[in-house]
């Protein structure tokens, strides 16, 4: 009975580290496209507006979905 167990205990560690491993190569290959980005002291950037109740109703689509220039400090 406790042998039973045992192996049951130790197939589902094995069926863990699939998963990690699968999970692992996911995150592989979904990073490999990720460009990133590295911002120096004086540049300019724009910055996203997220939340849509901040747009201006009068423009309507037409509204900014930016705003900025500001400098990086």
């Amino acid at each position: 009975m406790i042998d039973g167990l045992e192996d049951i205990v130790q197939h589902r560690l094995k069926a863990l580290e699939k998963i990690e491993e699968n999970k692992a190569r996911v995150a592989r290959y979904y990073n490999k496209k990720v460009i990133s980005k590295k911002f120096d002291k004086g540049d300019l950037v724009w910055k996203l507006i997220l939340p849509i109740d901040s747009k201006d109703n009068r423009f309507g689509k037409w509204s900014p979905n930016w705003e900025g220039p500001y400098m990086v400090s």
